[in-house]
């Protein structure tokens, strides 16, 4: 838990950071150009959240081994558990940026009811299934406020759009991220040993970040935009 909240504390101190620049994007009051760039957020904030979630993921369990010893390690589903829910509070920065950027406040009672859900659903559940069960009641409270609700507050309210395509984006990138994931995992072993073996890990995980990156740029519009803005930076600079 230590290892997944710094991973995800990082990388939500970089994204917030551009919070006062999406403000301005929507002060343009140009709905067009901020649902491009929403889109380029979407996605690539979707590429480095699974990138980190896939490190974390075949690195965190061997590397706990050497670290702490073998008593200390969790099965792969409670692992994967925890992964998703720190994926989960990557991405959502997006749509919180937005959400402040529209001044949409309405929903004063979300935060409550995210909370009441992650509490209840972790003692239920975590009385029948233990850790398990209340990692799944925590998951659960952000599927339903930062993946059901969120999104459709912000369409409806913010831009003015059906929510259905955000959805629809999501699970796209989701098969994606997890095809992508499946297939590293099959076609290249990880083995457990994370101190001998530590240069495979790096190479898996290059491998699954080049992959994804090659399907998210043929199959979305996000990353066709944010790697023509990397292209500009790139040759500006030069």
């Amino acid at each position: 838990m230590i290892i997944i909240g710094y991973a995800a504390s990082m990388l939500n101190v970089i994204f917030e950071g551009m919070g006062a620049s999406i403000g301005n994007l929507i002060a343009e009051n140009n709905k067009k150009h901020s649902l491009d760039v929403f889109w380029e957020l979407f996605t690539s904030r979707m590429w480095i959240a699974a990138i980190v979630s896939f490190s974390v993921y075949v690195c965190v369990t061997p590397f706990v081994k050497i670290w702490l010893g073998e008593q200390y390690q969790l099965s792969a589903i409670t692992v994967l558990l925890m992964v998703i829910g720190m994926f989960i509070r990557i991405t959502r920065s997006v749509i919180d940026s937005f959400k402040n950027a529209f001044q949409l406040f309405g929903d004063v009672w979300a935060p409550i009811a995210e909370a009441s859900l992650n509490l209840g659903g972790s003692v239920l559940l975590g009385y029948f299934w233990g850790l398990n069960g209340i990692l799944i009641g925590s998951n659960l409270s952000l599927v339903i406020i930062v993946l059901l609700w969120k999104p459709y507050y912000v369409f409806k309210n913010g831009f003015r759009e059906s929510s259905a395509k955000y959805f629809i984006q999501y699970v796209l990138h989701l098969a994606i991220i997890i095809g992508c994931a499946l297939l590293t995992l099959v076609l290249f072993d990880v083995s457990d040993s994370f101190n001998s073996h530590i240069w495979s890990f790096v190479f898996v995980i290059a491998i699954y970040a080049v992959s994804l990156y090659v399907f998210l740029l043929v199959f979305t519009g996000g990353m066709k935009r944010f790697t023509k803005r990397v292209f500009r930076l790139i040759c500006k600079d030069r």
